[in-house]
């Protein structure tokens, strides 16, 4: 089951295309001031639970043989601190000096100062922190730790005790709300269950073939598309926040990926490799394009400049360029050496006999 599902890397750019595309309409009205991309708003966020729901399935197939093997907690956790930690420190760095020296220059635009200890720890905070897309890393440590006991555990129990871990969150989520605990209110958002999900179709792939592949592919872009269409303007008009979130968008998403697996794993049907490309890289891209997005528009946003449609136009264009090209390029001068580095310490190294044992004697 360790293998690499050519379609989930395909998945993975298209959640982190979707998330820069929100991101480049951010950027467009606070240097532009005259966005053409406000349709992204909803729908790029929902970049985010398509990440959710890869990560669980992921975790589940990576790990398929390890289940209940000695220390497999701890040396699943340990692999995916040294995955996520590394390249997010290297962008961390520059920001916190940054704010160190100029504050007004990081996160400008947000009332709630970041914390800068809870920002390099991954833990939850009132605003955003001083990488803002880091707040989503923050749910993702909590499932590696919740997943990590779950591996050591029979494979057999994975599905059951996900699933118990999933309701009780909903359950204590819906006690600790009234409290207004950050830590509580982080830690049972049911945008937790996404993960669960994820597990869920990992699971089905390793023991069976996905059942009804192009219906659930069919039902998951027309379950996106109603949640654009109700769930968003229900959601803000009753202030529900995110506790539909992980049915009204996550379960599409959900049936949405599966199709998309399915395709790979019963019709050989893949995505081209340029998109492929930027699925390897999508971590690098999650990570840097904001704050490479922010300083192309420092240098030459400006509405005076850009009232011209074509101008305006020519200027996200370019900057959607540079920011993928700079990502890919990151991806491979730092975040993949990274990779191989950490990878080399972390293997178990071949145990050396002496040379009696080696010759038989």
């Amino acid at each position: 089951m360790k293998q690499r599902f050519v379609n989930v890397q395909g998945l993975r750019a298209l959640a982190a295309l979707l998330v820069l595309g929100l991101h480049v309409n951010v950027l467009e009205i606070r240097f532009t001031g005259n966005p053409f991309l406000n349709a992204f708003s909803p729908i790029g966020n929902w970049g985010v639970d398509l990440f959710f729901v890869i990560s669980g399935f992921v975790m589940i197939t990576s790990t398929w043989n390890d289940f209940g093997t000695p220390a497999i907690s701890w040396r699943f956790f340990l692999r995916r601190l040294t995955r996520i930690y590394p390249p997010y420190l290297v962008i961390l760095f520059p920001i916190a000096l940054l704010y160190i020296v100029a504050p007004t220059m990081v996160n400008d635009a947000q009332a709630i100062k970041p914390n800068v200890i809870a920002s390099f720890l991954m833990l939850p905070q009132a605003g955003f922190g001083l990488l803002v897309v880091g707040w989503t890393l923050v749910y993702e440590m909590f499932f590696y730790v919740v997943f990590a006991l779950v591996l050591a555990a029979n494979r057999r129990f994975c599905l059951p005790l996900m699933a118990l871990w999933g309701v009780l969150t909903l359950i204590a989520g819906a006690i600790v709300r009234p409290m207004h605990n950050l830590y509580f209110a982080t830690y049972t958002d049911s945008i937790m269950l996404e993960f669960i999900f994820g597990v869920g179709i990992g699971y089905v792939v390793a023991t069976r073939r996905i059942p009804l592949v192009l219906p659930c592919l069919v039902l998951g872009i027309a379950g996106l598309v109603a949640a654009d269409l109700w769930y968003v303007p229900f959601n803000a008009a009753h202030g529900l926040g995110g506790t539909l979130r992980f049915l009204c968008i996550g379960g599409p998403m959900t049936l949405f990926f599966a199709g998309v697996v399915g395709l790979e794993t019963q019709y050989a049907r893949t995505f081209p490799g340029w998109l492929i490309v930027i699925g390897n890289a999508s971590y690098s891209l999650y990570l840097w394009h904001l704050p490479l997005g922010v300083f192309f528009g420092r240098l030459t946003g400006h509405p005076a400049l850009l009232r011209n449609p074509v101008a305006h136009a020519a200027w996200l264009v370019l900057l959607t360029a540079l920011v993928l090209g700079a990502s890919i390029l990151l991806y491979n001068l730092v975040e993949r050496p990274l990779l191989k580095y950490f990878s080399g310490k972390l293997e178990p190294r071949p145990l050396k006999l002496p040379a009696r044992a080696v010759t038989g004697q």
